[in-house]
């Protein structure tokens, strides 16, 4: 009951403080906090171009389809019985509308061309990503997934939007596969971390990608408020000397590492949706 009064309590601070927060953060002038700004008033205020909700739509056919799909699936491959279906990891799994909403827009309104995902899933938030991305001259999509059968439903649908030869779906334990996303011969713009909600992991991931990111290069991670060893991870993160600006959505930590840019250490709140 404490834990739900603080979190409600930290939300209502934020949404309370949120004008004049947003208005401060664009007196830095910084592209990229411009372009999480932007993307995130079109959201709370449901300004998207006719290409967004174009795009949108794709996207939750393609949501709605996975929820009436009661194929098994199996989690052999972290030593585990259980099973569930495809259905129920929709519903219970798969980043909601708004989330989706959000990083698309972040896709289109900064540099992005180059993104890794760490959890793929279903693909949800990868088919908003790649929908953005084919608004890009050049781009390339590296996603990352534990269990084969996320990855077989995920690929097919990213291959219904873009290019295979710029989407790579890794399948395998992290531990064995982390290595492929740093031997790429290209950087990241934008790293979306979503798949493994451990302390020690979260921050090894950041700390080694951040030899394999351009400049600038957004860092998102998800759930920061999950557990302890997340709140962790996102205070460690947030407190590195590399960042200049990091956000905390609550749901989402937000991280800003640009070369050009002279501030540094510059942390706000803000709430985007539950």
């Amino acid at each position: 009951m404490i834990q739900k009064v603080k979190k409600h309590f930290n939300i209502l601070s934020s949404r309370m403080s949120e004008s004049n927060t947003i208005d401060n953060l664009y007196k830095y002038n910084n592209s990229s906090m411009n372009a999480i700004l932007d993307s995130f008033l079109a959201v709370k205020k449901n300004e998207f171009s006719d290409n967004a909700l174009h795009a949108f739509q794709k996207c939750e056919k393609n949501r709605q389809e996975l929820s009436t799909n009661f194929t098994e699936v199996t989690y052999e491959i972290f030593g585990s019985d259980h099973k569930n279906n495809v259905s129920e990891i929709s519903k219970k799994a798969a980043s909601p509308a708004s989330w989706c909403q959000f990083i698309y827009s972040l896709v289109v309104n900064s540099n992005t061309a180059n993104v890794l995902e760490i959890g793929t899933n279903l693909g949800v938030s990868g088919t908003y990503i790649l929908e953005a991305l084919q608004q890009k001259e050049n781009y390339q999509f590296l996603t990352m997934e534990g269990v084969a059968k996320l990855c077989e439903i995920a690929t097919d649908a990213f291959y219904k939007i873009g290019d295979p030869k710029k989407i790579q779906v890794i399948q395998g334990l992290y531990e064995n596969t982390f290595p492929q996303a740093l031997e790429q011969p290209f950087k990241y713009d934008l790293l979306f971390i979503d798949g493994n909600h451990q302390e020690e992991p979260t921050i090894k991931y950041f700390h080694e990608l951040k030899s394999k990111i351009s400049s600038p290069a957004i860092f998102i991670f998800d759930d920061i408020n999950w557990s302890q060893g997340m709140k962790n991870a996102w205070a460690t993160i947030k407190s590195d000397s590399d960042i200049n600006f990091s956000l905390d959505l609550y749901k989402q930590g937000i991280v800003i590492i640009d070369k050009n840019e002279k501030t540094k250490g510059i942390h706000h709140n803000l709430h985007l949706s539950y």
